[in-house]
């Protein structure tokens, strides 16, 4: 059986709960909303971007912040699936339009859907809000000569459903009991279903019962056989794994 880690440090308490509870100036979310965060950032840093993903699932529920829309797309970058991390990169942007961080990972994400084109426009834009972010300047430098190869119909990049990109496990979370999910080296009954092997295909999640070869992305490629992975071509300024308000420069 496989051992889980904790979802969240506190349960977060129900819509109808906050609208009865006491009058107070604190928003009955923040404390919960909060632990989510933190238990994403945890999860990105420990290489858990399955556990991050529901994590801030859960905070997005809540709460809709930029911030932790470009975490939950940094995850989903890093697991490769890039049109999940295009959908979180592009939603951040519009409750921030001069976000840096999110628009170096929605060129990354349409680097790995072969929008080059695209991904260049928005490594421009990166780089005239920082001129010197270099991960950005690598990464424009690496596909200059790249064409377009969409992976993905052009129709699906403006007409998706933002919820498209939160997490399949997202309403059994919800609906199994937010108070009950402190389970910290418990046993897992699912753990089979629920391994490091569970992917999307045509928007449905579904599980796979062996291992699968994973694909080394053209642009990690391009940085030599030591690249393994998206996540290895940008290496984030930030102390922590994870954007935090702090980190990315808002007020």
């Amino acid at each position: 059986m496989m051992k889980t880690k904790s979802i969240v440090k506190n349960s977060i308490p129900s819509k109808e709960s906050a609208e009865q509870g006491p009058s107070s100036t604190k928003d009955p979310f923040e404390d919960a909303i909060k632990s989510l965060k933190e238990a994403g950032s945890d999860a990105m840093g420990e290489g858990r971007y399955w556990d991050a993903i529901d994590n801030f699932s859960l905070a997005l529920f809540y709460v809709q912040d930029a911030n932790v829309l470009a975490n939950r797309s940094l995850a989903y970058l890093e697991l490769e699936k890039y049109y999940f991390s295009y959908i979180d990169a592009n939603e951040a942007l519009k409750l921030k339009e001069d976000f840096a961080e999110a628009l170096l990972i929605k060129a990354l994400a349409l680097c790995g859907l072969k929008y080059y084109t695209e991904a260049r426009e928005c490594l421009d834009a990166c780089l005239e809000l920082d001129p010197t972010k270099m991960n950005a300047k690598l990464t424009k430098f690496s596909i200059t000569k790249l064409e377009d190869d969409y992976q993905l119909e052009p129709d699906k990049l403006v007409g998706y459903d933002p919820h498209e990109a939160d997490s399949p496990r997202l309403m059994d979370l919800l609906t199994g009991g937010l108070s009950e999910l402190n389970l910290a080296d418990t046993e897992s009954d699912t753990s089979e279903e629920q391994s490091e092997d569970e992917e999307y295909e045509n928007g449905t999640y579904v599980y796979h019962d062996e291992d699968e070869d994973n694909t080394q992305s053209d642009i990690a490629a391009m940085y030599g056989d030591g690249c393994s992975s998206m996540g290895d071509i940008h290496e984030f300024d930030n102390e922590s794994y994870a954007l935090s308000e702090e980190e990315d420069g808002s007020d």
